[in-house]
């Protein structure tokens, strides 16, 4: 495989994987050509620099950025801006819709198979340039037994649209590999913050389920770190608690894929960017517990539900007459907190209850010479990742270093 340091071309810079490969990329000393869109009064530059510090790495470094579009033809660049690209010999393409419905204009497919579609035919027009694509470990649907590092042209029982958004995408890209183009695909599995510092810049799927927890904590005016253990009582959580949940760090998934990016036409195949000694389930838990100082029940939530639950505090002493109002509102509120909890984990439940095992043979056999192998998902580095979330209030409030 190569060690030069190529010009690359990158998708998806201004989210949690694409932002961490940024950073690898340039600390590896190459050029990088970002695609990104402007949104929210911000041009492509600026997020994409704003992501790069995010994941903990200088916003000022070298790039360039190209304001595009992944549902546009010509991905909305100009021909000035196509001309431009001539020198890249890389194509990363790691954006994606990640939506479990299928909303707005046909979402997640326009972007997941309709972007790739046109990632691939510009990594054809620049020569056949190798393409690295970014999937998901989850394309494998409710396959049973062991998934493989391989492609499978026959659609599995998918869990949501998203899941067979990247299935389709993948069939793209394993098409444009038989017809020549140098092509590798590459499979994370449920991707959390930093190993060290629990940076992240996305909060989805397993954070959605600790934010549901830290809001019934504040609404029940719970402080985690001196109060007593508060006791859910009746929640049911997602799961079979014996069962496998495969979690990995931002740091490592965003170092595989920048190196294999970064590798010759003779490095092709699939790669499962998974944890091949994930925690349990019930060691997940028992983690969000000691965080939290909550008592979780433990329930295996394979059983049917009528209806979602009420949590309920541990009974406390008499108040004063005149803080009685304020206690009902509150436990309103806690209710409302309680459903908030079961919408989230109705939306992640499958990855929590039927987690598949994944081999990754693959990846190991190409990864482990580099050093480049998954964080030990523990209880202190979860505690790194949930302490991150609280601090930037799950993405939405101030963030470290005034970012």
């Amino acid at each position: 495989m190569t060690s030069e340091r190529p010009t690359i071309l990158l998708t998806g810079a201004t989210g949690q994987v694409g932002g961490t490969v940024l950073g690898e990329l340039l600390d590896a000393g190459c050029r990088v050509i970002c695609l990104a869109r402007g949104r929210g009064g911000r041009t492509a530059e600026q997020r994409v620099r704003a992501t790069l510090a995010l994941v903990g790495r200088d916003p000022h470094l070298d790039f360039e950025v190209f304001d595009g579009d992944l549902t546009r033809p010509d991905l909305g660049l100009s021909p000035d801006a196509l001309r431009r690209l001539a020198g890249v010999d890389r194509v990363i393409h790691s954006a994606a819709r990640v939506a479990f419905e299928v909303v707005g204009r046909n979402e997640p497919f326009e972007t997941n198979v309709g972007g790739t579609h046109l990632m691939l035919e510009l990594a054809r027009s620049l020569g056949g340039v190798p393409f690295t694509h970014v999937s998901t470990a989850y394309v494998c649907g409710q396959r049973p037994g062991v998934a493989p590092e391989a492609i499978s042209t026959a659609p599995p029982a998918f869990r949501n649209p998203y899941e067979a958004s990247k299935w389709k995408a993948e069939l793209l890209v394993h098409a444009a590999g038989r017809d020549g183009l140098p092509v590798r695909i590459c499979r994370p599995s449920i991707i959390v913050g930093g190993a060290r510092d629990g940076r992240a810049v996305n909060f989805h799927g397993f954070y959605l389920i600790c934010r549901a927890l830290s809001a019934m904590c504040h609404l029940a005016g719970h402080d985690r770190l001196g109060a007593d253990e508060l006791i859910l009582a009746d929640l049911d959580v997602p799961g079979a608690l014996d069962g496998p949940i495969n979690l990995v760090t931002a740091d490592f998934v965003g170092a595989a894929v920048a190196r294999i990016g970064m590798m010759g036409p003779e490095v092709g195949g699939v790669y499962h960017l998974t944890h091949p000694t994930p925690p349990t389930l019930g060691e997940l838990y028992d983690a969000l517990s000691a965080f939290y100082r909550l008592h979780l029940p433990r329930v295996d939530a394979r059983r049917p539900r009528p209806r979602p639950p009420t949590p309920r505090p541990r009974p406390v002493a008499p108040r004063p007459r005149g803080e009685a109002p304020r206690l009902r509102r509150r436990e309103r509120m806690l209710a409302q907190a309680s459903q908030r909890f079961w919408r989230f984990s109705e939306a992640v439940r499958p990855y929590f209850s039927e987690t598949p095992v994944f081999d990754t043979r693959a990846a190991r056999a190409l990864l482990e010479p580099l050093d480049i192998r998954p964080a030990a998902i523990d209880r202190l580095t979860l505690q790194r990742v949930l302490e991150y979330a609280e601090l930037t209030g799950f993405g939405k409030g101030p963030k470290p270093g005034g970012i």
